[in-house]
């Protein structure tokens, strides 16, 4: 599917029940997306019981290695965050709709600096046997809370 279906560049991709990633290119009859676990990605997450923001990032190696995707800079200051948390699209984020899962909290760890954490994320979404994926045609910019 692509422009002629009414798709644009920016909008969100799930399947799942999960984010997959955001289209970034489209054509008259295609539309190219690039996923949450492509290196070049960064997007702010949100963990759901807390509140907290964090950084998600993906990461191909660790995806193919374990089935994890990482995540930084997350402030915990009290400790409340735990494995199995869920962490969702943050309202922050300029270009992904705020409340769409990620993925669930697998390790986290004080970084040297003693303020923030990171660790790792198990995606909703299953990369290995992706078939299709849906698309929602609402973009952030035109998005209201």
């Amino acid at each position: 599917k692509g422009s002629d279906d009414g798709l644009k560049i920016d909008m969100n991709v799930i399947a799942d029940g999960g984010l997959v990633g955001i289209i970034t290119d489209v054509g008259s009859n295609w539309s190219r997306v690039t996923s949450i676990i492509s290196d070049e990605i960064n997007l702010m997450g949100r963990v759901l019981s807390t509140e907290d923001n964090l950084i998600v990032s993906g990461n191909l190696a660790t995806v193919k290695t374990n089935g994890t995707i990482s995540f930084s800079q997350l402030l915990d200051k009290d400790d409340q965050v735990h494995t199995g948390d869920k962490v969702v699209t943050s309202s922050i984020s300029d270009k992904y709709l705020p409340g769409l899962v990620i993925g669930y909290i697998d390790k986290a760890q004080l970084d040297a600096n003693n303020m923030t954490k990171s660790g790792s994320l198990l995606p909703v979404v299953d990369f290995n046997h992706l078939d299709e994926v849906l698309i929602i045609l609402d973009l952030k910019e035109n998005y209201e809370e």
